[in-house]
């Protein structure tokens, strides 16, 4: 892959030559402890409602919410988006079980995120990314275009993966 491959392309805004930066503000793992999260996340959400002009635009990748949560609806209210990362957070996610497990465990959570009334699911994140680069080509190839029974997909990833340049690893 490079940064011609069809499932690394970003927003079409992004190298546009008026765009002067793009920051993407998100945060991982959440599940179930919404408080512990709320208090964690509450500064930052003020300083980017003083920074935009009143809205909090922060991506929240989400291990499987319940979407009734009442905190749900107020970070949605705020500007927060609730992201897909996968129902159990299997780390890597297609090494773990095979492929049909990793097909259910990441259709399972895009279905659950995109039943969060009034949330517009767009984005995955691999779990483990950024320490495993547990990111595979099979994954994109085979499950990222994978709609759910409901029709539910998304469009975007933001998994962080690393390339080693260093060839005599001894000098990390």
């Amino acid at each position: 892959p490079d940064m011609d491959f069809p499932a690394f392309t970003t927003e079409q805004w992004v190298g546009d030559t008026t765009t002067e930066a793009v920051v993407t503000v998100s945060i991982d793992d959440l599940k179930n402890d919404y408080n512990r999260f709320e208090t964690v996340l509450r500064p930052v959400l003020n300083r980017l409602k003083t920074l935009t002009g009143g809205s909090s635009p922060l991506s929240i990748f989400c291990i499987a919410p319940d979407p009734a949560a009442p905190m749900l609806q107020k970070w949605l209210g705020e500007g927060v988006t609730l992201e897909s990362h996968t129902i159990t957070h299997p780390c890597p996610l297609v090494g773990t079980g095979g492929i049909e497990a990793a097909r259910t465990n990441f259709l399972a959570n895009v279905e659950r995120i995109g039943s969060v009334p009034g949330n517009r699911l767009t984005c995955f994140r691999m779990p483990c990314c950024d320490g495993e680069n547990s990111a595979t080509p099979r994954f994109y190839s085979e499950l990222f275009p994978l709609r759910t029974p409901l029709g539910r997909s998304v469009v975007a990833d933001s998994s962080v993966m690393q390339v080693f340049s260093i060839r005599d690893r001894t000098q990390i």
